[in-house]
């Protein structure tokens, strides 16, 4: 029988439990967070000042030797583990093909031929008692190793890497041959109900217990398409939605194909829009569209513009950074009937140059960066509030955390303030081109394209 002493002290710990649950910081589980929106809600205090240019790196994990090109997919987290698909990536060898040998024809000087291409030594009998000849070495330049005959399409290997988020221990490694390719699948992977799926190098989409990495599943359905599978899926409803030349999804649970819908994209990968209750796929690429995940019947269309960029969505705003120079964001209105341009949405940021982030949207705040800008726009004011510093690049999308924005190039993190964007902290940190951080908590998980490596952003510091 429990005294009320103790049912006092076991209720307040309870209620301990259930507060801390709640105010835990969201998993980084897909590209782009929790919503496709770049904010983390309930981030712990982040890092306000750094002494000269260093973070406080926790650990690092080295990949495996890569080929000529680095790994370009972003690293997600959930539920104290880090996930990140290495793509491309060329050791496994493909299944052996024993050809039929042809026998050769033989010529008026076999002997000599045979002789020439045979590995013998000036000491062997030559055919006719000739004087041996003179084998000149080949140059380097024209002697091609046989992993590099093709170089333009490699081998390319499908693989996930799991990682314990505390120490950078390797928890678990998938790995399958994937084929001849040319840029491989940098396409970042979904964590969602205890699995986490990606898309292979011919587009075989993954499907693995994210505890152990055991196989769930394999679809062949995007393997007909013509493009480099680079949009990163999502889950919505019990669907995982993958669009490429047409958006395709599958049941999350064995993999079959539910529905196919004749948009497809560039390399941006999809978001989620909510409207009424009911979530929504947005994708964009020479179209934008709104498309019903219930049944894959497509809603309305718009002009895209050849996009290669992804959107971004906050309420019924939906907002797209075009690639070309000096041009800014462009955010539209949506109804489940159409979007329209605002009108007001005028300001065009200076030093905009060729970029390609997705912004992040934090309720009627806009926050986005260039090759020289990060700036913030109040899209219910109709004004801009600030314009700051900015690593270069423009290419990355940035991460909202504790009222910060963190910003990442190929040489450089900042973290900013988002009220003000004064500089808070700036640190020589090198990460894969056109790879965003993820984040955990106090944790920057970052792909080095050689490494993964997390950094300690606390404001506590350790």
């Amino acid at each position: 029988m429990l005294t009320m002493n103790t049912r006092i002290l076991l209720l307040s710990f309870l209620l301990s439990v259930l507060c801390h649950s709640h105010l835990a910081a969201e998993d980084w589980a897909q590209w782009r967070g929790p919503d496709r929106r770049g904010v983390i809600r309930n981030s712990p205090p982040l890092i306000n000042s750094l002494e000269g240019e260093e973070l406080k790196l926790v650990w690092e994990m080295p990949f495996p030797p890569r080929g000529a090109s680095p790994y370009y997919s972003s690293p997600v987290a959930a539920n104290g583990k880090v996930y990140m698909h290495l793509s491309p990536l060329a050791t496994l060898a493909p299944p052996p093909v024993k050809k039929p040998e042809k026998p050769k024809p033989k010529k008026k000087k076999d002997e000599l031929d045979d002789f020439l291409s045979a590995d013998v030594s000036e000491e062997d009998d030559l055919p006719g008692g000739m004087p041996p000849p003179k084998i000149r070495k080949p140059k380097p330049s024209a002697a091609k190793p046989q992993a590099q005959k093709n170089r333009k399409n490699p081998n390319m290997d499908d693989v996930l890497l799991c990682v314990n988020l505390a120490d950078g221990k390797e928890l678990w490694r998938f790995a399958r041959y994937g084929g001849p390719g040319k840029w491989g699948a940098p396409n970042t992977p979904c964590v969602h109900g205890g699995k986490v799926s990606f898309l292979g190098n011919k587009g075989i989409v993954y499907c693995l217990d994210a505890e152990t990495g055991k196989d769930q599943w394999t679809s062949d359905a995007l393997t007909k398409q013509r493009a480099a599978f680079v949009a990163s899926p999502i889950v919505i409803g019990g669907k995982l939605i993958v669009p490429v030349q047409t958006t395709i999804a599958l049941n999350i649970a064995d993999g079959t194909t539910l529905w196919e819908a004749p948009i497809g994209v560039r390399s941006g990968s999809p978001t989620v829009w909510t409207n009424g209750g009911k979530s929504y796929v947005i994708v964009a690429g020479d179209e934008i569209a709104c498309i019903d995940p219930d049944n894959g019947k497509v809603l309305w269309k718009i002009p895209g513009g050849r996009l290669s960029v992804s959107p971004a969505v906050s309420g019924d705003r939906l907002a797209i950074m075009y690639a070309g120079k000096g041009q800014g964001p462009t955010v539209y209105r949506m109804t489940l009937s159409g979007a329209e341009k605002e009108s007001e949405f005028s300001y065009k940021p200076a030093g905009m140059g060729h970029q390609t982030c997705t912004p992040s949207m934090d309720g009627d705040l806009l926050y986005a960066w260039g090759s020289r800008t990060s700036f913030c726009y109040d899209m219910a004011a109709k004004r801009k509030l600030w314009e700051g510093a900015s690593p270069g690049d423009g290419k990355p999308s940035p991460i909202m955390a504790d009222k910060k924005m963190i910003l990442n190039n190929s040489k450089r993190v900042l973290i900013l303030d988002a009220g003000s964007g004064k500089t808070l902290a700036s640190a020589n940190v090198r990460v894969a081109g056109c790879t965003s951080c993820g984040i955990a908590g106090d944790r920057l998980i970052v792909n080095s394209g050689t490494h993964l490596r997390c950094y300690n952003i606390g404001a506590a510091g350790n």
